[in-house]
């Protein structure tokens, strides 16, 4: 794997990597605040062999603290889905349907977000109340499935999401004010969402010990050492790569 490569590589790694988790709540597609430098990493995803995406799950009251109404709770998970459906299958006309911000979508920075991943699975959404009627904070929960690895590397992403006097539901990527950052702010340090961060950190370490090949590839993004023997050819060849650059230097 060439260092080109990795770099394209870990431009995905905010989306996947709960283990830097302040990292991915600064970062994706959608932040809370005003700071988008976008999200995965990859070019051209095969999407005759891509799951649809179905988001159907949102959680009780119980599960989360206060939520929001079961109508508003059906458009947002059918928001998701669109969202993700589009991202996976390069849709940037989709995309800028239903995403208010100030910078547009198009094919071609898609297909680089999308080179390493068959697919996106296993959704669920968790709406929280935003500081009016019309917003919400969704937190996404879902595994990333990379090319070659059979198991996924499960995720986290957030989105304020608003809905217009005519009841239609996007998804907002603008600057916030600051009573809504407050807002925002007081509900990471939640309970819940604290709670829903650590469960993704651990699903995301028995999943690298399920399988070593996404085990090397978190550790790799990490850029920590590799202590697996997952994919020892590559690690050689990235070697080699590496001192054959150092002496061309």
């Amino acid at each position: 794997m060439t260092r080109k490569t990795q770099r394209m590589i870990r431009k995905v790694f905010p989306y996947i990597s709960v283990l830097l988790i302040a990292g991915l709540i600064l970062l994706g597609v959608l932040l809370f605040t005003k700071n988008n430098d976008d999200t995965d990493s990859t070019s051209e995803a095969d999407t005759s062999s891509v799951d649809v995406i179905e988001v159907t799950e949102t959680t009780t009251e119980e599960e989360t603290g206060p939520t929001i109404s079961a109508v508003d709770a059906l458009h947002v998970d059918a928001l998701v889905d669109r969202y993700y459906e589009a991202k996976i299958n390069d849709n940037a006309e989709e995309l800028n349907n239903i995403v208010d911000t100030d910078r547009e979508y198009n094919v071609a920075d898609l297909a680089d977000e999308t080179q390493f991943i068959s697919k996106y699975d296993n959704f669920k959404t968790y709406s929280l109340p935003g500081p009016t009627d019309n917003y919400f904070i969704v937190y996404v929960t879902y595994d990333i499935y990379f090319n070659g690895i059979n198991t996924g590397a499960p995720s986290l992403n957030h989105f304020v999401i608003t809905k217009d006097s005519d009841g239609y539901y996007y998804i907002y990527d603008r600057e916030l004010s600051g009573e809504f950052q407050a807002y925002l702010e007081e509900t990471e340090r939640s309970e819940v969402v604290m709670a829903l961060k650590q469960q993704v950190e651990t699903d995301l370490e028995e999943a690298c010990e399920e399988n070593e090949d996404l085990k090397y590839l978190i550790a790799m993004l990490n850029e920590q050492p590799v202590e697996t023997t997952a994919a020892p050819e590559t690690q050689e060849a990235t070697e080699a790569e590496a001192e054959t650059e150092s002496s061309g230097e």
